[in-house]
């Protein structure tokens, strides 16, 4: 499953991941109290900045109705995947190859395990 990891970890699962992460950081530094701005409001500003360059108003209005009930940023990414990329299609072994790339590349990013979950 190396090969396959490493595709993974190039392509569209991992650079989700890292656009996710990348923003994440970016706001949160931004408004770092949490009582203020809590995850899914951070959330709703990373899928919102994502749809402006996508164009996709049904997928958009989707995640945003999903965020609030997303447990970590591991959610948002296979949230996104699912609707961009057909995760859902993937077998559940790859699906778990999927998560831990996520995980690595969100650890990557500089987001902490918490976060991730």
């Amino acid at each position: 499953m190396g090969l396959m990891k490493f595709f993974a970890r190039k392509g569209a699962v991992g650079g989700t991941a890292r656009v996710v992460g990348k923003y994440y950081k970016h706001y949160r530094e931004l408004h770092p109290d949490k009582d203020k701005m809590p995850d899914p409001v951070i959330y709703r500003l990373i899928i919102t900045g994502r749809y402006k360059a996508l164009k996709n108003k049904a997928h958009e209005d989707l995640l945003l109705e999903q965020a609030g009930s997303m447990r970590g940023l591991k959610d948002l990414v296979i949230s996104i995947l699912c609707l961009e990329g057909g995760y859902g299609e993937n077998t559940s072994e790859i699906k778990m190859m999927f998560e831990e790339v996520i995980v690595e590349e969100l650890i990557k990013q500089g987001v902490s395990k918490h976060e991730v979950w």
